[in-house]
């Protein structure tokens, strides 16, 4: 038995220089107050609340000191010879293990990037120099030529800063309807250091006097990984937008069942048979110059009513500087006065869409600690030690890797559907790999001096002894895809451009309806199929399936995102080494590699997005590691050593 038990002290990451500046909790709530969400109408009574701004600061988290992560293990090696315990462990041939162990870990240093400097976004205050043409004559004012300026020159005159002084405290309201794209980015300041829970156990068991096979069940969680939450998801629910959005929907009916109205598309209520007054959607379209009926046609919006796109539509209100203001008014938001003339407005709350009005429209991205996963394997080995130049080792595993964790980027940002109720984002994590069989081995081929053949000395031992040949071979199922239906029935807004904010572009997707088809015939219909002259194929038939799929358009509610595996994945790497002893103590050895020796191609996920043109598609996997392609097009490479 082994028991251990090891204390990190992990400081936090952090700019010296105090120039990345994020929002604190304060700074991401906004008006609505810490923790306060889908609350239209209250607001706190923080001063820094009501007008939040972006700070430089060196520290933006806590350091961990209390970080005890004990381990234990046993190994038990049973010896009886009497008995019903003597017949299943006698000769001292099996081993019994088990263990358990709880280790730290640190996030990548970009998830604090991301956050701790929103993204670069104080970055762009700078100093900008203007060249003169070389031969020109520099201005009264002073200058310098095209390509004199070198680093470590003084900066010569004229040059311009922007702005005019470094600012170390930034009002969120500087770039509310017209500024950063990334949107408003924080830190919790009281985030936990995730760690990572495992425990183990299994029994080994010699076979005859070269193998073992060993079969072990293996566990894992995570707790307390960072992932980046979106405390400005859009509110269609509290606010009575949705019951409003559903109105406007029979209005829009009603306008084309009537011939003169559906001439001229129109949801306001023009009192025709089953239309209803719009309140907010009328303040929203009220100019301070009086009603533009222009927004009750406008062809986004029918769209959206067409399509049960509440998220969308409440989003795109929320976002926009003339609608958002025509509600609340310019005395009581100044971005709306920033922006242009004074609008009274109507009087709806500032947080009656967003928590954060200052983020209109974005999501504000609040890297905290709520990630966590869960990994679940069967483990089967057997293994050879070397009999006749020959050692390898084969195992299989299934697995179920599922959880609330980041995606596969580095942005900390996970698919995230609703602040309401993570648990509905969790599902198979982007390494969920159910089978997996792998084996490698090396054979000593048996010529030249000492072996079975051609067991001589001199010029044939040269020629033929000293090869062996080594094999690495993986075959594993696919990894895990989600449908996603494209419309945003519930919630919004969608993330950045790339992809930077929570969620990546499917925050709040509202689901794919599935007609005639269940998700175990698609699984069962995933394959490869060749795209002929193109870099991808499609390992789901989109003709087939797509006009089995259709995007959820009850506005107010969610169908759900199934996942299907793409298709598996197969790859092996072969070795050939010739050694040649030049003398006692002293061996010359040439090895040829070759990575993915059959050239097969290695797919990765399907793309499960019913509205994209390349639904159904897999495209080839090209990674690199430590700068050398893996897993990609047949690499073939050559090594020589000398041993001494």
């Amino acid at each position: 038995m082994n028991l251990g038990l090891r204390w990190d002290f992990t400081g936090d990451d952090h700019d010296l220089t105090g120039a990345y500046h994020s929002a604190d909790p304060v700074g991401i709530w906004g008006p609505s107050g810490v923790n306060n969400i889908f609350k239209p109408g209250t607001l706190t009574s923080d001063p820094a609340g009501l007008n939040p701004s972006y700070v430089g600061r060196i520290h933006v988290y806590k350091p961990w000191n209390v970080s005890p992560q004990p381990s234990i293990g046993l190994a038990w090696n049973p010896t009886y010879s009497d008995g019903l315990m003597g017949k299943m462990f006698k000769g001292g041939k099996t081993v019994v293990r088990a263990g358990f162990a709880l280790r730290r870990f640190t996030e990548p240093y970009q998830f604090f990037w991301n956050s701790a400097s929103n993204s670069g976004y104080a970055f762009y205050q700078a100093f900008n120099l203007s060249p003169v043409t070389p031969g020109a004559p520099l201005p009264a004012t002073g200058g310098y030529y095209a390509g004199s300026y070198e680093l470590g020159m003084g900066q010569p005159a004229p040059y311009t800063l922007s702005p005019a002084t470094y600012q170390n405290v930034i009002p969120e309201s500087n770039e509310t309807f017209f500024g950063y794209w990334t949107g408003v980015n924080g830190i919790d300041p009281n985030i936990r250091q995730p760690y990572v829970e495992s425990w183990n156990l299994g029994i080994q068991r010699e076979i005859g006097q070269s193998n073992v096979i060993e079969i072990r069940y293996q566990g894992n969680r995570s707790v307390h990984q960072w992932v980046k939450l979106n405390p400005n998801e859009v509110n269609i629910f509290e606010n009575g937008f949705l019951s409003e959005f559903k109105l406007a929907q029979q209005n829009l009916t009603a306008c084309m069942a009537n011939a003169s109205c559906a001439a001229n598309p129109s949801f306001q209520n023009q009192g025709l048979p089953g239309q209803s007054p719009l309140p907010i959607l009328t303040a929203a379209f009220t100019n301070p110059g009086g009603l533009d009926p222009a927004g009750f046609s406008n062809g986004t919006f029918a769209n959206y009513l067409n399509n049960g796109r509440a998220g969308d539509f409440a989003s795109d209100l929320a976002g926009s500087s003339t609608y958002l203001c025509n509600l609340i008014g310019s005395a009581n938001f100044s971005p709306c006065a920033l922006n242009g003339a004074a609008n009274p407005g109507h009087g709806y709350p500032i947080n009656f869409f967003q928590a954060n009005p200052y983020n209109a429209g974005k999501a504000t991205g609040y890297l905290t600690d709520p990630g966590f996963g869960d990994y679940h394997a069967l483990q089967v080995d057997w293994r050879q030690r070397h009999w006749h130049g020959m050692q390898f080792d084969a195992n299989y595993t299934w697995s179920h890797t599922l959880g609330v964790q980041p995606g596969n980027t580095w942005t900390g940002a996970f698919r995230l559907f609703t602040m309401r109720n993570l648990r509905q984002s969790y599902g198979p994590t982007l390494f969920d790999i159910r089978h997996v069989f792998h084996a490698n081995g090396t054979y000593d081929l048996p010529f030249g001096k000492g072996k079975a053949m051609a067991n001589r000395g001199g010029v044939v031992d040269r020629v033929v002894g000293g090869w062996s040949i080594g094999t690495i071979l993986t075959y594993q199922t696919g990894l895990p895809s989600q449908l996603i239906g494209g419309f945003r029935t519930t919630n919004g807004p969608a993330s950045t451009p790339f992809g930077d904010g929570p969620g990546g572009f499917d925050l709040g997707d509202g689901g794919v309806v599935l007609t005639g088809v269940t998700v175990s015939q698609l699984q069962n219909a995933v394959g490869v199929t060749a795209a002929p002259g193109k870099t991808y194929a499609y390992g789901l038939d989109p003709a087939k399936y797509k006009p089995l799929l259709s995007s959820n358009t009850v506005a107010g509610t969610s169908s759900g995102n199934p996942f299907i595996h793409s298709p598996h994945e197969f790859f092996q790497d072969m070795a050939i080494t010739k050694t040649v002893r030049i003398r006692e103590n002293l061996r010359f050895s040439l090895q040829t590699e070759f990575e993915n020796v059959w050239n097969h191609p290695v797919w990765g996920a399907v793309n499960g997005n019913i509205r994209s043109s390349n639904f159904g598609r897999v495209n080839v996997i090209r990674t690199f590691q430590n700068g050398l392609l893996a897993q990609g097009e047949r690499q073939i490479g050559f090594r020589a050593n000398i041993e001494f």
